[in-house]
């Protein structure tokens, strides 16, 4: 391999750090609480603002109304939305909207320049508005342009609908503003364009303002300028990631200008509200969860038999809650069954009620383009034949009035307080699924109750209260860290709470057979499950996901977009300090000691706390076991590590590196491991503030080194892994 061939004895002139600065330890304890540091060690490395903690980092302007921040501001002075502290510089993916407003031209030239940018100003306030309602952040104005980030400086696991959702939105928006404009005698449409990948987001050199830079800007203007006037196109990327509620259409493979490869091209056509998922509609068999669906199915035999009862099935994302309630609905051991099934979302919806309104709307088979006065009658008929009313029941056109109001559309209720309104839309829902009850069992059926109105949770406390005598079950499925007032605590007879935990190793290996099935090159041996399960961490979801990368791409290590979203958007969701313990522990690998994040976060100037350890392993995050720590899914890891900048990890890897070759009781391998990631980070971006220039020949020696030491002690393999990676990096 070239060089010396420096022996352990030797490890303190081979080390990472500057010569001098070797220390003895003053016992075998010290050992664990120097088992890592970071780039931002006093002994190896300068800080950069990329290393600062959360609350010093840079903070810009408003996310929701873009004015400037005062320095420390919790809150914005001038809109009142609380002021979110991102990072000065992370890698993050990203979804981009790049719109251009067609018309600007032949406006400015017939209007004066005044009215000109009043009209845009208008129009652009709505179309930020759009923007922000939809959790984008605006990133700047270009004239008659707009570019917008979603999943910076906070992601959402499903950005790119978000991202499209508001795209749509957005032309129906600029299309009611050109109606009320009464000078204007020409269209004024928007052109989008939208992409998604990876970029770096961050402050420019010289400003304070907050952008994202890479190829994925690029080609969101590129596809922009190929949209025509009213349309949105999407990057491929994009349109992989869109969910089913997205209708797209593909183009063609457009060469796009700067780009060496033509890029599949994908139209929005429009968008459907998602239905909640039945058991014919999934892709896999079910596997696991045989307690959870004995007692579903128990408690679904006593709903049948006259009872009434609440099930709250909570667990993180993707560890099956839809499934789990979809899969057991099947089985309703009541042919006559009433189910109303709806879904909560987390942006977009005006009407509060739509989750209840979708499921009525669904229940009824009622026609979404039905004009209101003929939809009042079909709700009428409706009502006579499933609700039992007579016709000339006085109260038949008051339960149609609160129905229309349910799903949005203009009644009587809107014409009184919206406190009595409330209270009468209440009594109502209670008293259609009385009427209901009494031909058969019903089960309301609410998914994702997280991102519920507190209205709709207030109703279901009313109903769980006012049908406790009834043959209604109520099932709801929502985030385990959801701050909910439900299910009711006391003043219900049969309440049960059903937390989901990650699947057994049993388990996880009959859905990888599941998904990969007879797939062509991949064997489900005992090796590929426990691989998946690792980096899976049991959540049904992530399994899945990863299986069918290995079903698709054998070689692959890669994380599919879908579940790196996912995964960003609950880190994003944590409070800084443990954000912070996160990524700190993702530099040092999967385990270590408590105690070294504790080192690794004093060294890095962040407070640190057990409790927020213990916090992050309560969230199914991290593991604990005595004064150890593991990340309970590799791919956790993974994301948190991806969102670091690649010079920030050469900075910590290295400061890590540095401070472990002081210490004699630090196995060698781990020493040369965090060298090599150094190195290899430096040789993708050159060099790095805080890295020595020879941090390649420091790593092929430890490497070197590791090799010998592995072969000493038989594992042969290691030795190889130790050597592939020297040579690699001595090319």
């Amino acid at each position: 391999m070239g060089g010396q061939r420096p022996g352990d004895h030797e490890r303190s002139q081979q080390a990472v750090g500057p010569a001098g600065m070797r220390t003895q330890p003053s016992d075998r304890m010290r050992m664990v609480h120097v088992v890592v540091t970071l780039a931002t060690s006093r002994v190896a490395v300068i800080p950069t603002e990329g290393d600062l903690p959360y609350d010093q980092r840079v903070m810009g302007s408003c996310a929701a109304c873009l004015l400037p921040l005062p320095d420390g501001a919790r809150f914005c002075p001038s809109c009142g939305q609380e002021v979110l502290t991102i990072a000065s510089e992370e890698r993050r993916v990203v979804t981009v909207v790049f719109a251009d407003l067609v018309g600007y031209t032949a406006l400015s030239e017939h209007l004066d320049p005044e009215r000109v940018k009043r009209l845009i100003d208008a129009a652009f306030e709505r179309l930020i508005a759009d923007i922000t309602a939809f959790g984008g952040r605006v990133d700047k104005v270009l004239g008659d342009g707009i570019v917008a980030l979603f999943g910076a400086p906070v992601a959402h696991e499903d950005d790119a609908d978000r991202a499209i959702r508001a795209a749509i939105q957005m032309h129906e928006t600029l299309a009611r503003f050109v109606d009320e404009q009464v000078d204007l005698d020409g269209p004024m449409q928007l052109r989008i364009g939208i992409n998604t990948g990876e970029v770096v987001v961050g402050s420019v050199s010289g400003s304070a303002e907050y952008t994202a830079m890479g190829d994925v800007v690029n080609v969101a203007a590129r596809l922009q300028q190929l949209a025509p006037p009213g349309g949105t196109y999407l990057g491929h990327s994009t349109a992989s990631l869109a969910s089913e509620e997205i209708v797209r259409e593909l183009v063609d493979e457009l060469d796009v200008r700067g780009r060496s490869q033509p890029e599949r091209v994908w139209r929005v056509v429009g968008r459907r509200r998602r239905a909640p998922m039945t058991g014919g509609r999934f892709a896999h068999r079910f596997v696991g969860r045989a307690a959870q669906r004995e007692l579903l199915a128990s408690i679904m035999a006593m709903v049948a038999a006259g009872r009434s009862a609440v099930v709250a099935v909570s667990g993180e994302a993707g560890s099956g809650k839809t499934r789990l309630v979809a899969e057991a609905l099947e089985d309703f051991p009541s042919r006559n069954v009433t189910v109303y099934a709806g879904v909560c979302a987390p942006y977009g919806e005006n009407n509060v009620w739509s989750p209840m309104a979708t499921a009525l709307f669904r229940r009824l088979d009622l026609a979404v383009e039905l004009p209101p006065e003929q939809l009042r009658e079909v709700l009428r008929q409706r009502a006579v034949e499933l609700y039992a009313f007579d016709e000339d029941d006085n109260q038949l056109e008051r339960f149609v009035d609160a129905t229309l109001h349910l799903m949005g559309y203009p009644s009587e209720l809107d014409r009184i307080p919206p406190a009595q309104s409330r209270e009468m839309l209440f009594s109502y829902i209670v008293d259609g699924l009385r009427r209901r009850s009494t031909a058969g069992p019903v089960v309301l059926w609410l998914d994702d109750l997280q991102w519920a109105d507190i209205l709709i949770v207030e109703l279901l406390h009313r109903i769980a209260r006012s049908l406790a005598d009834r043959p209604v079950l109520i099932v709801t499925a929502q985030r385990d860290d959801a701050d909910l007032d439900w299910p009711p605590a006391v003043d219900h007879p049969i309440t049960v709470r059903m937390p989901l935990d990650p699947l057994t190793h049993d388990e996880a290996s009959r859905l990888v057979a599941a998904v990969l099935g007879d797939a062509a090159g991949v064997t489900v041996g005992d090796d590929l499950v426990d691989q998946l399960y690792e980096r899976s961490g049991g959540n049904p979801l992530f399994l899945i996901e990863l299986a069918e990368l290995a079903k698709d791409h054998p070689t692959s290590t890669a994380l599919p977009g879908s579940l790196r979203a996912l995964i960003a958007a609950r880190l994003d969701r944590l409070p800084p300090r443990q954000r912070s313990i996160v990524d700190n522990a993702a530099v040092l690998g999967t385990t270590g000691p408590v105690d070294a994040l504790a080192k690794f976060a004093a060294e890095m100037r962040q407070d640190f706390d057990d409790r927020d350890v213990e916090a992050l392993a309560d969230d199914g995050l991290l593991e604990l076991e005595g004064n150890s720590w593991r990340f309970r899914s590799d791919v956790v890891r993974e994301v948190a590590y991806q969102t670091l900048t690649k010079l920030v990890r050469a900075q910590r890897h290295a400061g890590t590196a540095s401070v472990m070759s002081q210490e004699p009781l630090i196995p060698l391998d781990q020493i040369a491991h965090h060298a090599a990631c150094a190195a290899e980070l430096v040789a993708e971006v050159g060099p790095v503030p805080g890295v020595t220039r020879n941090i390649a020949e420091q790593a092929v020696n430890l490497l070197h080194d590791a090799a010998r030491r592995s072969i000493d002690v038989g594992a042969f393999n290691q030795a190889a892994r130790h050597a592939t990676r020297a040579l690699d990096l001595g090319t």
